[in-house]
Protein backbone atom coordinates (compact mmCIF):
# COMPACT_ATOMS: atom_id res chain seq x y z
CA UNK A 1 0.00 0.00 0.00
CA UNK A 2 1.44 3.46 -1.06
CA UNK A 3 1.82 6.20 1.56
CA UNK A 4 1.58 9.93 0.50
CA UNK A 5 4.82 11.14 2.22
CA UNK A 6 3.66 15.10 1.25
CA UNK A 7 1.68 17.12 -0.98
CA UNK A 8 3.22 20.78 -2.73
CA UNK A 9 1.78 23.01 -4.50
CA UNK A 10 3.02 26.44 -6.77
CA UNK A 11 1.57 29.34 -8.59
CA UNK A 12 2.94 29.63 -11.50
CA UNK A 13 3.98 32.73 -13.90
CA UNK A 14 6.52 33.79 -15.86
CA UNK A 15 7.34 36.22 -13.36
CA UNK A 16 8.53 33.89 -10.83
CA UNK A 17 11.35 33.34 -13.57
CA UNK A 18 12.31 36.41 -14.25
CA UNK A 19 14.38 38.99 -12.08
CA UNK A 20 12.52 42.50 -10.54
CA UNK A 21 14.20 44.16 -13.32
CA UNK A 22 12.54 42.55 -16.24
CA UNK A 23 8.93 42.63 -14.66
CA UNK A 24 8.15 45.80 -16.54
CA UNK A 25 9.08 44.47 -19.64
CA UNK A 26 7.26 41.13 -19.03
CA UNK A 27 4.21 43.81 -18.25
CA UNK A 28 4.59 45.10 -22.40
CA UNK A 29 2.68 41.79 -23.19
CA UNK A 30 -0.31 42.89 -21.65
CA UNK A 31 -0.56 45.93 -23.59
CA UNK A 32 -0.09 43.99 -26.66
CA UNK A 33 -2.79 41.55 -25.15
CA UNK A 34 -5.69 41.30 -27.20
CA UNK A 35 -7.30 38.56 -25.28
CA UNK A 36 -7.58 40.61 -22.10
CA UNK A 37 -11.23 39.71 -20.37
CA UNK A 38 -12.93 42.35 -17.74
CA UNK A 39 -14.65 40.25 -14.83
CA UNK A 40 -17.26 39.50 -13.81
CA UNK A 41 -18.78 40.40 -17.12
CA UNK A 42 -16.83 38.07 -19.14
CA UNK A 43 -16.35 41.03 -21.31
CA UNK A 44 -13.51 41.02 -23.85
CA UNK A 45 -11.79 44.64 -23.48
CA UNK A 46 -8.62 46.56 -23.88
CA UNK A 47 -6.04 47.13 -22.11
CA UNK A 48 -7.04 50.97 -21.32
CA UNK A 49 -9.90 49.60 -21.07
CA UNK A 50 -8.85 47.55 -17.70
CA UNK A 51 -6.64 50.27 -16.64
CA UNK A 52 -9.85 52.31 -16.54
CA UNK A 53 -11.84 50.22 -14.39
CA UNK A 54 -8.57 50.07 -11.76
CA UNK A 55 -7.75 51.13 -8.44
CA UNK A 56 -5.37 54.08 -8.81
CA UNK A 57 -4.27 53.14 -6.18
CA UNK A 58 -2.33 49.98 -8.21
CA UNK A 59 0.32 52.50 -9.58
CA UNK A 60 1.77 52.91 -6.43
CA UNK A 61 3.00 49.06 -6.56
CA UNK A 62 3.94 49.51 -10.10
CA UNK A 63 7.98 50.00 -9.27
CA UNK A 64 11.29 48.43 -8.81
CA UNK A 65 11.24 48.63 -4.76
CA UNK A 66 7.66 46.42 -4.75
CA UNK A 67 9.10 44.48 -7.59
CA UNK A 68 11.69 43.59 -5.41
CA UNK A 69 10.10 42.36 -2.59
CA UNK A 70 7.81 40.21 -4.39
CA UNK A 71 11.08 38.63 -6.10
CA UNK A 72 12.27 37.97 -3.01
CA UNK A 73 9.06 36.71 -1.47
CA UNK A 74 8.69 34.22 -4.39
CA UNK A 75 12.22 32.93 -4.08
CA UNK A 76 12.16 32.26 -0.45
CA UNK A 77 8.62 30.38 -1.34
CA UNK A 78 10.17 28.54 -4.07
CA UNK A 79 13.48 27.74 -1.63
CA UNK A 80 11.18 26.28 1.31
CA UNK A 81 9.16 24.55 -1.66
CA UNK A 82 12.59 22.69 -2.64
CA UNK A 83 13.66 22.54 1.19
CA UNK A 84 11.02 19.90 2.29
CA UNK A 85 10.06 18.23 -1.16
CA UNK A 86 13.82 17.05 -0.94
CA UNK A 87 13.03 16.13 2.87
CA UNK A 88 10.08 13.68 2.22
CA UNK A 89 12.08 11.46 0.18
CA UNK A 90 9.60 10.26 -2.61
CA UNK A 91 9.83 7.17 -4.62
CA UNK A 92 7.30 8.46 -6.83
CA UNK A 93 5.82 12.09 -8.01
CA UNK A 94 2.67 12.08 -8.83
CA UNK A 95 2.43 15.91 -10.44
CA UNK A 96 -0.46 18.13 -11.40
CA UNK A 97 -0.35 20.52 -13.90
CA UNK A 98 -2.78 22.70 -16.85
CA UNK A 99 -1.94 22.08 -19.94
CA UNK A 100 -2.33 25.61 -21.17
CA UNK A 101 -1.84 24.77 -25.71
CA UNK A 102 0.88 22.66 -24.46
CA UNK A 103 -0.01 19.28 -25.36
CA UNK A 104 -4.18 19.68 -26.01
CA UNK A 105 -6.07 22.19 -27.72
CA UNK A 106 -9.52 23.11 -28.16
CA UNK A 107 -10.40 20.37 -30.46
CA UNK A 108 -9.56 17.86 -27.77
CA UNK A 109 -9.30 19.64 -24.05
CA UNK A 110 -9.76 16.89 -21.75
CA UNK A 111 -10.92 17.85 -18.08
CA UNK A 112 -8.52 15.26 -16.58
CA UNK A 113 -5.79 13.54 -18.58
CA UNK A 114 -3.70 11.19 -16.76
CA UNK A 115 -0.24 10.21 -18.74
CA UNK A 116 1.10 6.80 -18.42
CA UNK A 117 3.82 6.66 -21.07
CA UNK A 118 7.52 5.14 -20.32
CA UNK A 119 8.93 9.04 -19.82
CA UNK A 120 8.16 12.45 -20.53
CA UNK A 121 10.27 14.39 -22.68
CA UNK A 122 10.94 18.73 -21.44
CA UNK A 123 11.32 20.12 -24.48
CA UNK A 124 13.34 23.64 -24.14
CA UNK A 125 11.06 26.81 -25.50
CA UNK A 126 12.42 28.52 -28.83
CA UNK A 127 14.14 31.77 -28.44
CA UNK A 128 12.75 33.53 -31.54
CA UNK A 129 14.10 36.96 -32.85
CA UNK A 130 12.73 39.86 -31.54
CA UNK A 131 11.55 38.46 -28.18
CA UNK A 132 12.10 40.53 -25.25
CA UNK A 133 14.73 39.99 -22.20
CA UNK A 134 11.59 39.14 -20.59
CA UNK A 135 10.64 36.61 -22.43
CA UNK A 136 14.37 35.10 -23.38
CA UNK A 137 14.37 34.70 -19.65
CA UNK A 138 11.25 33.08 -18.83
CA UNK A 139 12.21 30.37 -21.87
CA UNK A 140 14.91 29.83 -20.77
CA UNK A 141 13.64 28.33 -17.40
CA UNK A 142 12.83 25.14 -19.48
CA UNK A 143 16.29 24.55 -19.83
CA UNK A 144 18.16 24.13 -22.78
CA UNK A 145 18.44 20.37 -23.54
CA UNK A 146 15.76 18.17 -23.97
CA UNK A 147 15.17 16.22 -21.01
CA UNK A 148 13.49 12.39 -20.88
CA UNK A 149 12.46 12.12 -17.45
CA UNK A 150 11.14 8.89 -15.85
CA UNK A 151 7.34 8.18 -15.81
CA UNK A 152 5.98 5.47 -13.68
CA UNK A 153 3.59 3.96 -16.17
CA UNK A 154 2.38 0.91 -14.22
CA UNK A 155 1.17 3.50 -11.53
CA UNK A 156 -0.45 5.79 -14.37
CA UNK A 157 -2.48 2.76 -15.57
CA UNK A 158 -3.82 1.73 -12.25
CA UNK A 159 -4.66 5.42 -11.46
CA UNK A 160 -6.59 5.44 -15.11
CA UNK A 161 -8.06 2.12 -14.00
CA UNK A 162 -9.16 3.30 -10.54
CA UNK A 163 -10.72 6.97 -11.38
CA UNK A 164 -12.88 5.20 -13.96
CA UNK A 165 -14.05 2.68 -12.17
CA UNK A 166 -14.97 5.66 -9.58
CA UNK A 167 -16.74 7.68 -12.50
CA UNK A 168 -14.50 10.15 -13.61
CA UNK A 169 -13.92 11.07 -16.90
CA UNK A 170 -10.68 10.32 -17.49
CA UNK A 171 -8.76 11.06 -20.65
CA UNK A 172 -5.35 8.91 -20.76
CA UNK A 173 -2.02 9.20 -23.32
CA UNK A 174 0.95 7.16 -23.19
CA UNK A 175 3.04 9.37 -25.90
CA UNK A 176 3.42 13.10 -26.14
Amino acid sequence: MAKVVGGFGSSHSPLMSLPSNLWSVHAQNDIRNGELVAMPAGKRVTYDELVAQADPNIATMVNLETFDVHVDNIQAGLDELKKRFGQTRPDVVVMFGDDQSEFFFHDNYPTINLYYGETIKMIPRTIREGMSEAQIVSAKAYGETEVDYPVDAKLGEYLIEYLCENDFDVAASSYT
